[in-house]
């Protein structure tokens, strides 16, 4: 009786443990998986990615099964995906204007003849409005985009709009402003100047 007892209870205790780190095997492939399909917002996946690793290192630590080393795997693809996504926001964020991290605190280099008002030459009453503080909007009446820019270098115009970076090359003659993108080829717009 008392050895059926002892027996009775350590299959229980086995059938309790491997059920705890089915579950924490468990999490930590869900985890993984959940951050892999966010892993273009950052800052949900690269904490997503991190508990999936801890999760999965756990359950692979009291039983090796394959779930554990999926969520192992999938945790260390999202934590990869997500810094390389935080480098890439924190250097276009850098070298904006008013950036987060960027350049609330230093001097903006701007052009003055970019300053105002430009409508896009071919009637439609497209704008572009640069002001003085590295901000500006764009767009018709229909819609109305704002953003922030600057120019690092003689020609070059950067602008950061909702979480992009466009790089164009422009000039300025007679009141007029050609912005040619240096990302697309053959990619050009002309914009007089209004105000």
């Amino acid at each position: 009786m008392q050895k059926e007892n002892l027996e009775r209870n350590v299959e229980e205790k086995v059938v309790i443990e491997t059920s705890k780190t089915n579950e924490t095997s468990s999490v930590g492939l869900v985890l993984g998986i959940i951050s892999v399909v966010v892993s273009v917002l950052w800052i949900v996946s690269l904490p997503l990615a991190i508990l999936a690793v801890v999760f999965a290192v756990g359950g692979k630590q009291k039983e090796r099964n394959g779930v554990a080393t999926a969520g192992l795997i999938l945790g260390i693809v999202g934590l990869v995906i997500s810094v390389g996504m935080m480098t890439q926001f924190l250097e276009n964020d850098r070298n904006m204007p008013g950036g987060f991290f960027g350049m609330q605190n230093r001097n903006i280099q701007i052009d003055e003849d970019l300053l105002g008002t430009w409508e896009w030459e071919d009637g439609t009453f497209y704008t572009y409005v640069f002001n003085r503080n590295g901000t500006g909007t764009r767009g018709s009446i229909f819609e109305i985009q704002t953003f922030r820019w600057h120019v690092p270098g003689d020609g070059q115009l950067l602008i950061h709009i909702e979480g992009y970076l466009e790089d164009w090359s422009y000039t300025i003659s007679r009141e007029r402003l050609t912005l040619e993108s240096n990302q697309f080829p053959d990619v050009r717009y002309s914009y007089v100047w209004v105000d």
